[in-house]
């Protein structure tokens, strides 16, 4: 078991050190990194609540990245809050769970857009993902790429059903 466990710390320092570039380069923090490659390569989830599913990221450090990114140029944010309809800065950024304005009575509909050199950061942070998957994946079959994906989604379901009460 210690294998596996000092596999995953390999994995986020493989990691990091391939997107370590990009944020540099672009003057941004992995967060901030995550949620414009999040937004680049999933489109249809475009709101903050999104992000927070999507890539189990605090509500309140996606919010400070939002706020950041939109005081920057990189995003911008299109919606509408009690009716009124807006384009422009996010500086409204809800990560409430009806943010995207689809159910109850939550009428607060902010959807995030990358801006500018958004796009190019976003692409270079997926080109680094991809980069480390082959890495991690170098020498491995397609049958055994298979049997891993299967592992690793069973691995994944057994996590995500075992409950314990967050640490405070």
């Amino acid at each position: 078991m210690n294998d596996f466990l000092e596999s995953m710390f390999y994995a986020r320092e493989l990691f990091s050190r391939l997107l370590a570039p990009v944020c540099e380069k672009y003057r941004l923090n992995r967060t901030e990194l995550a949620i414009l490659m999040f937004l680049r390569s999933m489109p249809e989830f475009d709101t903050a609540s999104d992000i927070v599913r999507g890539r189990r990221i605090t509500k309140s450090s996606v919010s400070m990245a939002v706020r950041e990114l939109s005081e920057r140029g990189l995003i911008s944010s299109v919606g509408s809050v009690g009716g009124a309809n807006f384009v422009g800065g996010a500086n409204f950024v809800s990560t409430d769970s009806g943010a995207a304005g689809a159910s109850g009575g939550d009428r607060r509909s902010v959807h995030l857009r990358l801006v500018g050199d958004a796009f190019a950061a976003a692409d270079e942070g997926l080109a680094a993902e991809r980069a480390f998957v082959a890495a991690v994946m170098t020498g491995f079959s397609d049958a055994e790429r298979e049997e891993l994906a299967e592992f690793h989604r069973r691995m994944t379901e057994n996590m995500r059903r075992t409950h314990v009460p967050e640490h405070r």
